[in-house]
């Protein structure tokens, strides 16, 4: 864990890619202690942005509100 923090902040970019692979991120980390969904090292509100909207874009952002 460490190791991670040593490296560069991720920010908006890294954050939206993380939200893109969360599903396989969250399968691998049950059988891969080094593998995680969030990343410790990253910029703040623009990570947590780019990660919501990269989970919201692949599950569908719920924009398909029924009026039946």
């Amino acid at each position: 864990m460490d190791d991670c923090l040593d490296s560069e902040n991720y920010g908006f970019f890294g954050g939206l890619w993380h939200g893109i692979i969360a599903p396989i991120s969250f399968v691998l980390s049950i059988f891969f202690d080094d593998i995680a969904m969030y990343a410790v090292n990253n910029s703040g509100v623009w990570y947590d942005l780019g990660f919501v909207l990269g989970a919201g874009i692949l599950f569908g952002g719920g924009g398909k509100a029924s009026s039946k």
